[in-house]
């Protein structure tokens, strides 16, 4: 087996298989006491909804999960875990496993905890695709790749932290314009450096592709709904038209978009 962190798994060459996901609900009061005896049989990758859930490793108060927090816990991982408070509580849970050409890959960060909104929408879209096994792999991908970014960024000089931090907020808010050359003052670079460092980080892309594939992304998540039209999509992206959203798309996708 293949032991890393999240700062490392980006830098191997992993698949992921799939094993199941849903929203589910636990009432108040209720505990789940299994994973104490037995431990975890695979990853779990959980994102707390509403009310308020809590983790004990023998016996101790390790951890509380709040609406919005997103905590990993690697197979093998023993705890027990409490609804806290009067309200229910409500989440979505992904089982999977991670695995390379020598086996399974053991991501050593349990209980690693986390806010991200534009990786809770990644949990919506496992759960809204459900029967469509490439996107549900994808999304998961894209949360793990998320998370690995973000732990990344901790072993990461000043300048490439705020480079990160840019990307992510590129991430989460694609619509928005981007000033290439505001973001390189407020990193105190020249245009070109920036840009330059820029693809270090992201991987060969430049600032403005990167935010190009960050849109189609999100275009995707919201293609999948099938409850907006896509000038609607076009419009809410930042787009100037339907026009220009179709190229774009096709560019990237190599067809037109689909419902």
């Amino acid at each position: 087996m293949t032991e890393t962190d999240f700062a490392g798994l980006s830098k191997l060459d992993v698949n992921v298989k799939f094993i199941s996901s849903a929203k589910y609900t636990w009432k108040c009061g209720a505990a789940d006491n299994i994973m104490a005896r037995e431990g975890r049989k695979c990853d779990l990758l959980y994102l707390m909804l509403s009310g308020e859930r809590r983790y004990y490793v023998d016996g101790k108060p390790r951890l509380t999960l709040l609406s919005g927090d997103i905590i990993f816990l690697p197979v093998g991982t023993r705890y027990v875990s409490r609804v806290e408070g009067s309200e229910n509580s409500e989440g979505i849970y992904v089982d999977f496993a991670i695995e390379n050409e020598n086996g399974g890959v053991y991501v050593n960060d349990p209980f690693l905890v986390t806010r991200d909104e534009g990786l809770s929408r990644r949990f919506e879209a496992v759960v809204d695709n459900i029967s469509d096994r490439l996107r549900v792999r994808a999304e998961i991908f894209r949360i793990l790749s998320g998370l690995s970014m973000k732990a990344a960024m901790n072993g990461l000089d000043e300048t490439d932290r705020e480079i990160r931090a840019i990307m992510l907020e590129i991430e989460r808010h694609p619509e928005r314009p981007l000033d290439v050359g505001q973001l390189s003052r407020g990193c105190c670079m020249s245009e070109t450096g920036f840009r330059k460092r820029f693809k270090l980080c992201s991987g060969g892309l430049a600032p403005l592709e990167y935010r190009s594939r960050c849109r189609i992304d999100r275009a995707d998540e919201l293609l999948s709904s099938g409850n907006l039209t896509a000038a609607q999509i076009a419009d809410m992206l930042g787009f100037y038209d339907t026009a220009h959203f179709y190229r774009t798309y096709k560019a990237a996708r190599g067809h037109a978009p689909e419902r």
